[in-house]
Order: structure tokens, then C-alpha cells, then sequence
């Protein structure tokens, strides 16, 4: 927090902040703060977070068709193919539950590789070479950057950090730019169109430039990639800490099928137990921890009922919403029946957690993160049981926060179940 700053927690603030009109007696909708989201400088590409409202909708609207549940299912063999390869080389690797194994790691490949492929037409060989690509050290690298930056642009040192921003200073910026260029250079390249999350913007009129086509293949891929990690391994470091909650989750997933061939992108939006124990985590530990600040416009707003003067920055805190005791009953423990309308927690403020944000600014790539996330924890699950090491437990309060989550390895055993 800082003067000329307000957060607030209630739950109509998502609403009266977020939302295009959305309830509050401003005169506008509320800007992007360019502090925060403007630190390669004003002549940056315009891209998906762009500050300028016309065109962040107008991309939204052009990649939706390809983020949407139809076309999920369209690629569900992509998806799966990867997730057969995952559970594989989890069985080979841990060797009947007698060598445990790094999982944020073979996550990070899984999810990289997924992107690679649906956003680009090719993974990044993780899986198969069981080694980490450049990109995931300059994801790392970057979001460390990132976060230094904003904290100069905090501090007024905005020419500083355009500068920066724009030299070969920041190597984890420099090493994924070069390495999306290199994407990016390939995908352009294939002769036929192909029906992947780039396709869209290649198709887009007027043509975007080739720094605006980098920069938003960029932030795809760290979009795509980052938030199902987090949410993978916080909802397995949560379900280990609480056994009787992972015994009622296996119950529900291993009595729902078969064989594993059952488990498919339909079929595990039927696991009411399963969406409700990553609801939960996300509500533990939200996949981006920090605030995403708006500016009021002219004429001031209302928010919450109280009056706030133009050019206030605004934001909603996700953790502290999702922590609070004005929302949640227990809100620190992890208690998924929450989500299941346990009478326990019919006081819960639902409308307080918004996890893949609120309004124009939502996250356009939920339903891949659902997909993925909800499809991996099934099949995992099925074949596995799982079981952390006690360096992992706790897992989840032992993790730094910049603009995503610093993951460290979440060590567990997998024993096949015969």
C-alpha cells in the first residue's frame, strides 16, 4: 500500500471496481494503473493487457472462439496425448513408490508442453527429454524481473525502468523474448492455417506487427503454462496435508470409472468432489497472488458504498478476500464441502472469490486451466497413490510471491494402484 492507494475486501468491490457499470455510481470504467502494468514503457506493443480498453476487448473477443469448451474438446486427443505420456513416465520414474519424485517439475513440463502444442503447433520436448526448456528458467528468471521493476516504478523511477526494460540488463527477459521469437518465427512459417491459440491472431485485421504478435504469444504462454502449475501442486500439497480429504476424492474418482480410458475432459466435469477440492485451493492459494490495480476515473466512484475521489488507485486483495473471516467460515483450513453447500459454511461469501478475476479483465484461458488441471488430478489419482515427503508438507506456506508464485519442488511417493 502506498498514499493514494485503497484496497479493499469486501466482496462488492469486485463488482463496483472489475465490472464494466457494475453497480457502483462512477461516471467511467476504471483504467488499468500503468504503473503496474506499463513497465516496458509507453511504446510497448499493445497486447492482451493492454492499458487501452478498445483493443484488450477486441483481442479478447478474437481468441475466445479458441479458448472456448468446443474447441477444448476439438483438441481433447492433444491434451490427453500429453497427459498419457505424464502418467507414464510418473510410473516409470517412481518406480513402484520406491523413489519419489519431483512434481511441480513434471508438471512444468506437462503444462508447457500443452501450451507449446495448442498455441504454436509444437510442444517443448519436456515430457520426452524429462528436462527443463530454456523457457521455464526465463519464466522463472522473468518473473523476479518483473517484479523488481514494478518496485521502481513504485518508487517514480519510471525512465530507469523503460531503460531497463528495453536493454539486455534483464536476462530472463531477454532469454524468453528470444525464445518466443523463435516460436513465434516457426508457427508463422507453416504453409496451412492450423486450429491452435495463435491461429487467431495471425488472422487478425489490420495485421498485428511482429513485436505485437511476440509480446502477446508471450504472455499466452506464461498464461497457459504458470497457473495450472500452481494450482496442480497446491491442490496435491493441500490434499496430502488432509488424508481423510484425499481418501473421500480417491473414493470419488476410482468408483466414477472403469478404466481410465472413461476419464475424459466430459467426463471429469462430473467429479462434484474433484471441482470442489480445486476450488478450494485456488481459494488457499490464488495462482496470482498480487492485487490487480484500477484507477477511478473522473468524477470519483462509490465503491462499497464509500465515495473515492478520481484518480485513487483501487484493487481488491484476492488472498486477503479469500482469507477473510467476513467471507469464509475457517478460512485458513482447507474444507472443500464448502463448495458443495455443506450447512456449515451457508454463510460463505462466494462471490468473494473470484479466481480468474472479474469484467473485461477475467482470464480468457480458464477453460484450458479447468481442463488441464481437472484431467491430470483425475488420472493421477486413478493410478496413484500419493503420499508427500516431509520436507513438502505445508507446502503451500512455504512459497515466495511476485507476480506469480516462486514454486519450489513438491517431493512426493506415488505408489501404482494394482
Amino acid at each position: 500500500m502506498r498514499p493514494n492507494e485503497l484496497s479493499f475486501l469486501d466482496a462488492d468491490a469486485w463488482k463496483d471496481i472489475y465490472v464494466p457499470h457494475g453497480g457502483s455510481a462512477r461516471l467511467g470504467d476504471m483504467a488499468r494503473y500503468d504503473r503496474f502494468y506499463q513497465w516496458a514503457g509507453p511504446n510497448a506493443p499493445e497486447t492482451l493487457v493492454s492499458l487501452d480498453r478498445s483493443y484488450h476487448d477486441s483481442m479478447k473477443r478474437q481468441l475466445a472462439p479458441a479458448f472456448s469448451e468446443r474447441a477444448l474438446q476439438f483438441q481433447e486427443p492433444i491434451i490427453q496425448g500429453y497427459t498419457d505420456i505424464l502418467m507414464r513416465r510418473l510410473t516409470e520414474h517412481s518406480k513402484d513408490g520406491q523413489q519419489p519424485v519431483n512434481l511441480r517439475e513434471w508438471f512444468n513440463y506437462y503444462t508447457f508442453d500443452i501450451i507449446g502444442n495448442l498455441g504454436f503447433g509444437s510442444d517443448f520436448g519436456g515430457l520426452e527429454s524429462q528436462k527443463d526448456h530454456p523457457w521455464v528458467k526465463a519464466v522463472s528468471r522473468n518473473i523476479r524481473e518483473f517484479s523488481f521493476m514494478q518496485v521502481l516504478m513504485y518508487l517514480g523511477l519510471q525512465q530507469i525502468v523503460h531503460t531497463l526494460a528495453n536493454s539486455s540488463i534483464l536476462r530472463g527477459k531477454v532469454l524468453h523474448e528470444n525464445l518466443t521469437r523463435e516460436k513465434v518465427e516457426a508457427r508463422m512459417h507453416q504453409e496451412k492455417p492450423r486450429p491452435d491459440f495463435f491461429q487467431p491472431l495471425l488472422d487478425r485485421k489490420p495485421p498485428l506487427t511482429v513485436d505485437q504478435l511476440l509480446e502477446n504469444a508471450s504472455q499466452l504462454i506464461m498464461a497457459g503454462s504458470e497457473s495450472s502449475v500452481t494450482l496442480l501442486v497446491a491442490a496435491l500439497s493441500l490434499l496430502t496435508d488432509n488424508p481423510a480429504t484425499m481418501e473421500e476424492l480417491t473414493q470419488e474418482i476410482r468408483s466414477s470409472f472403469k478404466n481410465e480410458d472413461e476419464i475424459t475432459l466430459t467426463s471429469v466435469n462430473r467429479l462434484t468432489y474433484l471441482r470442489a477440492c480445486l476450488n478450494e485451493a485456488l481459494r488457499l492459494f490464488p495462482a496470482v497472488p498480487p492485487a490487480l490495480p484500477r484507477v477511478v476515473p473522473r468524477g470519483g466512484a462509490v465503491i462499497t458504498g464509500h465515495t473515492v475521489p478520481e484518480n485513487t488507485v483501487v484493487y481488491v486483495a484476492s488472498w486477503a478476500a479469500n482469507h477473510s473471516e467476513r467471507h469464509f467460515a475457517k478460512p485458513s483450513e482447507f474444507h472443500p464441502e464448502r463448495f458443495l453447500k455443506d450447512p456449515e459454511f451457508a454463510g460463505d461469501r462466494f462471490d468473494a472469490f473470484q479466481p480468474f478475476g472479474l469484467g473485461h479483465g477475467n482470464c480468457p484461458g480458464r477453460n484450458l486451466a479447468w481442463a488441464e488441471t481437472r484431467l491430470a488430478m483425475a488420472r493421477l489419482i486413478y493410478n496413484f497413490d500419493i503420499e508427500s515427503l516431509p520436507e513438502s508438507r505445508n507446502w503451500t506456506s512455504k512459497q515466495k510471491a511476485y507476480m506469480l508464485w516462486d514454486k519450489k519442488p513438491f517431493w512426493a511417493v506415488l505408489k501404482p494402484v494394482r
